[in-house]
């Protein structure tokens, strides 16, 4: 994986608190475990099983992106374990790798059992780096394709067309049972500045944590919060009025200030601030859900040409 160096006045911790895909891997033996460790642990989380049953047990409540299986565990055959781990369902589509002492002991049925390569020891660093890369890359590929349209693979928010759906959807209802539909647009203010300064991936993080603001705060079911920009938010609010609205905004901003991201090129601030477009409809036949969210839209505009990191509102 590619390392990107953080500019200026970020500590490390950042990069440290991104979520790095996770390999899980069984520590039988120390000496093998720490050699992985030393070629491993700069770019990728790794969680340990003590034999091949926690293996099973940690394939399906962790979710590893990757599992490192001995070829010869002390407790479970590992094509024992591969063959569980390709019929569940939870766990199917987490690649397994074997480690093997040499080529002899991985056979067809090892392979038939679910394995997509092995490496030999002694470990050549290089060849396990590419190989653990690449199929970890694989994976994202295809966890961003099971998701695509719903979910945003960076923040963990609804995509842009997620929001649509559900915007169209809750449209209808709010007809029906003549309640308000409330949607806020939030901008994170001088965010190209911010990347220009702390590098992308200082960037990446503070995409990540506002997300998790924003998920914290939604309370229901119905609540949408969606990536709709690069460094754009949306938050729809069903059968929510202007003042409920205006309060969740509010909430979000106090929450988002407390992190204190610092953003040293920020002519207003010396962290990370929000612009809020906070606009209310109750929805009739003579209006579309468009023009909810070009009311938001253009309320979040305002507010950045008014001075920024602030809320402005509108309703009818």
């Amino acid at each position: 994986m590619d390392t990107l160096i953080l500019k200026q006045n970020i500590s490390p911790a950042w990069v440290q608190s991104l979520d790095p895909q996770t390999i899980l891997m069984v520590k039988e033996d120390p000496g093998y475990t720490e050699e992985l460790i030393s070629i491993l642990d700069q770019d990728y989380k790794l969680i340990f099983a003590a034999n091949g049953q926690e293996v099973l047990e940690f394939a399906r409540t962790k979710q590893p992106d990757l599992i490192l299986l001995n070829i010869k565990l002390l407790d479970i055959d590992s094509v024992e374990i591969c063959s569980r781990l390709r019929y569940d369902t939870r766990t199917y589509r987490i690649p397994v790798i074997f480690i093997a002492s040499s080529a002899d002991e991985v056979n067809l049925e090892s392979i038939d059992a679910g394995a997509v390569d092995y490496v030999l020891r002694p470990v050549q660093p290089t060849l396990l780096k590419a190989r653990v890369r690449t199929f970890l890359e694989l994976k994202r590929y295809r966890d961003l394709q099971d998701g695509q349209g719903t979910k945003d693979s960076l923040t963990g928010t609804s995509t842009r067309h997620q929001l649509d759906v559900l915007l169209n959807r809750e449209w209808r209802r709010a007809i029906r049972y003549q309640t308000p539909q409330s949607l806020i647009f939030m901008d994170i203010d001088f965010f190209k500045a911010f990347n220009n300064d702390y590098g992308q991936l200082a960037g990446d993080y503070c995409l990540q944590q506002i997300a998790r603001v924003l998920i914290k705060n939604a309370k229901r079911e119905t609540d949408c919060v969606a990536r709709h920009g690069a460094d754009e938010f949306a938050n729809l609010l069903p059968e929510t009025d202007a003042g409920g609205a205006i309060q969740v905004a509010h909430q979000i901003q106090e929450t988002v200030e407390n992190l204190a991201i610092p953003h040293a090129s920020s002519p207003i601030s010396d962290h990370v601030t929000l612009s809020f477009g906070v606009a209310t409809l109750r929805p009739r036949p003579s209006l579309k859900p468009v023009n909810l969210v070009q009311q938001a839209a253009a309320l979040l505009s305002e507010a950045k040409r008014d001075g920024h990191n602030q809320i402005k509102f509108g309703q009818g």
